[in-house]
């Protein structure tokens, strides 16, 4: 068996994420989410989430991904540097859809 490098591991729950999402399942896709991320932080994996948020483009993103994205990371964000970045690329690109409402990101700087 081929060993899996974390970035294809990384690149691989985004996109499931992502495809759940479109398909609907936004709660599973939310879950695996949040369960990657918070193994990535329990292994103390701030370098590899860094990378997540600087390389995840935002605009093909959903609300509910981008808002999960945020929550999840939220515990970390002093030791993600690339975090403040992804907060303020997800207030642009989110205050330009419907969906948008103020105070929707209250709380997840």
């Amino acid at each position: 068996m081929a060993e899996v490098t974390s970035t294809t591991t990384r690149e691989s729950f985004i996109r499931r994420a992502m495809r759940l999402d479109v398909k609907g399942y936004t709660d599973a896709a939310l879950d695996l989410l949040y369960d990657s991320v918070d193994e990535m932080l329990r292994s103390a994996k701030y370098s590899e989430i860094d990378s997540l948020l600087h390389d995840t483009v935002v605009h093909k993103c959903s609300t509910d991904i981008l808002l999960g994205l945020l929550t999840a990371t939220l515990p970390a964000r002093s030791k993600l540097t690339c975090r403040k970045e992804f907060f303020a690329d997800t207030d642009r690109v989110l205050k330009c859809r419907p969906e948008y409402e103020k105070g929707l990101l209250t709380g997840l700087e």
